[in-house]
């Protein structure tokens, strides 16, 4: 009777340990399967956020590459160049992204994608002492490029409208005074982040440039100019070309062809043209064999040597009371005139909001890394119209 007893008991036991085997077994299974699932997944979404990029055609135009060592190294369409200078090689191949409606598209996700890749490999992580922010410097630069893009100039109304256009792109969205106070300070990180996309732009290759200024109202009446913080800095200035006074700056742009901002600064509009334009080129001079295109307000002998000392040309339309030079440059003049509308019109530069020399300096400086970003990404997909801002304003 004890026998079988032990008997009954040591087939359970058996029982027992092999029903824990094929529950581990399959559980091992289960596991093993959703992490290959998982990394295929993961494969899947990486691959629909990758460009496909092939050899470039004969046809398509040479592309200039520049490496990290400042070297400019110039491919024809459907080759590959190598070069050896000191011993170092140089090696280069011209590429094309064969699907630019597909897997990358132009629009205002791709881009901010792109842009934030970008911009965070630039400005890196933040050091600072107390509590790491919820929201990173390059997602509020990116953020401050949409805004610009989507024509939101009241800060409220933007973070609300953006909670639902972006917050699949964005986890985190502050509130607008710390919006405002963090995209402040941020004011060095917006121009070095506009300084790496003009040089990263293949347009900044080209020997041409493009000056001028454009008015940036602050103020329409009276009183507006009594109370405003911007009394003492702002002044009334006239622009010509609209026949129209106005109290504020004058944003002086310094771009290339194509409109990528290369430099700009903000001064008084009733400070004399030339003068600021000279102390902006002062600060980073024009490189020699480089043609700077400006209008007739830049006309003088000693702005035209002052160019001249830097190896580069001045070329501005003829005035009526001179000798026939270059004529009315009306096709070149066009460029630097559709750049600032432009800004002006899709990008409400006039409509900034801005009631503190900080704040309109951002709101600027925001405005032309919203242009920049739109340039630099057109280059990127191959867009005929490398200046269209229609894809990204939706």
């Amino acid at each position: 009777m004890i026998e079988a007893m032990v008997d009954w008991a040591s087939i359970s036991s058996l029982a027992t340990a092999a029903g824990t085997l094929v529950l581990a077994v399959a559980t091992f299974a289960s596991v093993r399967s959703a992490h290959r699932a998982a990394r295929a997944a993961e494969g899947a979404l990486l691959e629909g956020l990758r460009p496909v990029l092939v050899a470039s055609r004969l046809q398509d135009a040479p592309e200039k590459v520049r490496f990290a060592d400042g070297r400019w190294v110039r491919i024809p369409g459907g080759c590959g160049v190598v070069e050896r200078d000191d011993g170092t090689i140089y090696l280069g191949m011209a590429l094309r992204n064969v699907d630019p409606g597909g897997l990358v598209r132009a629009d205002l996700d791709d881009l901010v994608i792109a842009l934030y890749v970008t911009i965070d490999e630039l400005l890196g992580p933040r050091h600072r002492p107390g509590r790491p922010p919820r929201i990173s410097d390059a997602e509020l630069v990116c953020l401050a490029v949409a805004q610009g893009l989507l024509d939101c100039p009241a800060e409220h109304r933007w973070l609300r409208f953006a909670a639902a256009r972006l917050g699949h792109l964005f986890p985190y969205l502050p509130k607008q005074p710390g919006y405002n106070k963090r995209l402040r300070r941020l004011a060095p990180q917006l121009c070095a982040a506009l300084r790496h996309l003009a040089v990263r732009s293949p347009s900044i290759c080209d020997r041409v440039r493009l000056l001028d200024s454009t008015p940036v109202p602050c103020g329409a009446s009276r009183a507006t100019v009594k109370r405003s913080e911007l009394a003492g800095y702002a002044a009334y200035g006239y622009c010509a070309s609209h026949s129209r006074y106005f109290w504020g700056f004058r944003l002086y742009l310094l771009c290339t062809p194509d409109g990528v901002p290369v430099d700009f600064c903000l001064a008084p509009a009733n400070q004399p043209e030339r003068e600021v334009a000279a102390a902006m080129l002062a600060r980073r001079p024009l490189l020699a064999g480089q043609v700077l295109v400006t209008d007739k307000g830049f006309a003088s002998a000693e702005f035209e040597q002052f160019i001249a000392g830097m190896g580069a040309v001045l070329v501005r339309p003829d005035r009526a009371d001179e000798a026939p030079r270059f004529g009315s440059l009306g096709g070149m003049r066009q460029w630097i005139e559709s750049v600032n509308d432009t800004l002006k019109g899709q990008l409400s530069l006039e409509r900034h909001g801005a009631r503190t020399l900080d704040g309109l300096f951002i709101r600027v400086a925001q405005r032309l890394l919203a242009l920049a970003g739109c340039i630099w990404f057109n280059w990127q997909l191959g867009e005929p119209d490398k200046r269209s801002l229609v894809a990204y304003d939706h």
